[in-house]
């Protein structure tokens, strides 16, 4: 198995192991990639085959212990090419030494931030959270002292079953991930964040603590509707689900057929949320 690993890479490889696919699978897709102009990821040519689904790859990653670094991850998942790869190598051989890879790769644009951190969270196998003040369970961080969530980054969002989920800018630090253990016992599960979002958040906290109020109205209502609106076509999702419930107001995203979290806001939001996209729709708000 080693063979089809260094053959076809490390994701077809045990998508073959699996038996997801067959040889003959993957020779066809080879015939046909051999043919095509420019180069494509193996990965991508069986996908268009129809061979396998984006939700394939998630599943065989998320349930695999895969032996594969975020670049070549990247590369095999097609977001990345070998040249990239490399240039990010060199610099950060020769400039940014102090620089994890990925902070590489976001600095200097050779991948988008958000879609970076849904990638590290598939090769980690932690879950991807949007970590929204609103989605923060406040009687967690009132318990917890910020300025060790802020010089740590890393911030508690819920506790279900005795397991406190937090979110980590790096979830592979081992002191940030020492120091949750110690404020919120062993038993915690570590999530990926986005970076400036997890640190948003956690400044918006503090702002809260001296004092300063952020208040909900008009006007950031219609900049959250703008908001929730921009993420969608830049995530190129097909739809957008608004779930009221009775802890809040949930929004998903549908991508490639997939439902996932984007955010969470308080439920006192929901009549000024439905009420500007009611006017935006034209629709009667009466």
């Amino acid at each position: 198995m080693d063979t089809d690993n260094k053959k076809y890479g490390v994701i077809v490889g045990r998508l073959l192991k699996s038996k997801v696919l067959q040889e003959k699978d993957i020779q066809y897709a080879e015939r046909i990639r051999a043919k095509l102009t420019a180069q494509e990821p193996l990965l991508n040519v069986l996908k268009n085959l129809k061979l396998i689904t984006d939700e394939t790859i998630r599943a065989t990653i998320s349930g695999s212990q895969l032996d594969l670094r975020i670049g070549d991850l990247l590369v095999e998942l097609g977001y990345l090419n070998a040249d990239d790869l490399e240039a990010a190598f060199k610099i950060q051989q020769e400039r940014e030494k102090d620089l994890k890879f990925g902070e590489i790769l976001i600095k200097y644009n050779f991948i988008e931030e958000k879609l970076f951190y849904r990638v590290l969270s598939l090769q980690l196998g932690f879950p991807l959270v949007n970590p929204d003040i609103s989605y923060v369970d406040k009687r967690l961080v009132a318990k917890s002292p910020l300025r060790i969530l802020i010089s740590q980054a890393f911030l508690p969002l819920k506790t279900a079953d005795g397991t406190t989920l937090v979110a980590f800018k790096d979830p592979t630090d081992q002191v940030a991930l020492q120091a949750a253990r110690r404020l919120f016992g062993t038993d915690i599960r570590p999530a990926v964040a986005d970076k400036k979002a997890l640190l948003d958040t956690l400044r918006l906290l503090n702002n809260e603590a001296a004092g300063i109020i952020v208040n909900i109205d008009n006007n950031s209502i219609i900049g959250i509707v703008n908001s929730i609106i921009l993420a969608a076509i830049s995530d190129d999702v097909s739809d957008i689900h608004l779930e009221p419930s009775t802890d809040g107001l949930h929004i998903r995203f549908r991508k490639d057929g997939v439902l996932y979290q984007y955010k969470d806001f308080p439920k006192d939001t929901i009549p000024a949320l439905i009420s500007r996209i009611k006017i935006m729709c034209k629709a009667d708000i009466a």
